[in-house]
């Protein structure tokens, strides 16, 4: 029987999975990213290092998920490489391994999983919203991705907005993600603590947490809002590790994205989804 290799390498966990012939999982393993040499192409040295402890005569193929900008196996942008970089990661892993080597953004890969196997499957569009330690959409239309010309469609993440709360401008991923809760939660105590610290205080009525909770919710709602009038998805699905805490936040920001969006332009539903090791999954795809 032949199996898969697939890495997720994230900005704050690297997991490399084993699948068997039927996308089944058969093992998983997580590592922290801050392990490795951030901010380098030893990065890399360091990923072969750890595809090469994996692997057996049983693999027949590698698929890499990584934060990063992508085109045609080709990482355009990664901060854990360094930021602008031009190196082509499918051709090296090829030459190193001697087997099949796909590369895809890791968003990307959570949505083409959830495409083929999760709440994505039975309509004719969705946004797969990764909602961790940063934020970022990935759009399906009839079961294709959209990449755009470098690779990096839907990085309206990236987007600065001027916040009042903070008195200037913030990009969304360092307001609407973990480390953006992080921050409001900071601009409001002056204390630091970490996404599942300040759900924790909420759910005990924490003054300055739940004010940063509200904070963030109005931002969230505004995210969706634009997500909408950009893409027009039937669906958008919630992924990420906020998502453990969404009951602290969604039913209200679904209410007030509602009330302010042009009914023309609402998505069907959001639903949140239930597939493990996504990331993984949708790149051995």
């Amino acid at each position: 029987m032949k199996n898969c290799l697939a890495i997720d390498i994230g900005g704050s966990k690297i997991e490399i999975c084993r699948f068997n012939d039927k996308c089944e999982i058969i093992s998983s393993k997580k590592l922290n990213t801050k392990k490795f040499s951030i901010g380098s192409v030893e990065f890399l040295e360091e990923i072969k290092t750890l595809i090469r402890e994996n692997l057996d005569d049983s693999i027949c193929k590698i698929g890499i998920s990584f934060n990063c900008v992508v085109k045609k196996g080709v990482v355009l942008y990664s901060s854990l490489l360094g930021g602008e970089i031009n190196f082509d990661i499918e051709g090296e892993f090829l030459k190193e391994f001697n087997l099949p080597v796909k590369l895809m953004n890791d968003v990307n890969a959570m949505a083409l999983a959830e495409s083929v196997f999760g709440k994505g499957s039975n309509v004719e569009s969705f946004v797969l919203l990764n909602l961790g330690t940063g934020i970022r959409p990935s759009f399906v239309t009839n079961n294709v991705i959209i990449e755009g010309c470098r690779g990096n469609f839907g990085e309206i993440s990236q987007r600065e907005l001027l916040i009042p709360e903070f008195d200037g401008l913030i990009k969304n991923d360092d307001l609407i993600s973990g480390k953006g809760i992080s921050n409001i939660y900071k601009k409001i105590s002056k204390k630091d603590k970490d996404a599942y610290e300040i759900f924790e205080l909420c759910r005990q009525d924490d003054r300055d947490a739940l004010g940063a909770l509200t904070i963030f919710r109005k931002y969230l709602a505004s995210f969706l809002q634009d997500i909408s009038y950009f893409y027009n998805p039937e669906r958008i699905i919630l992924n990420g590790s906020l998502k453990k805490a969404s009951d602290l936040f969604l039913p209200q920001v679904i209410n007030t994205y509602r009330e302010n969006t042009l009914e023309i332009f609402h998505f069907k539903d959001m639903v949140i989804s239930d597939i493990d090791h996504s990331a993984c999954l949708g790149v051995i795809q």
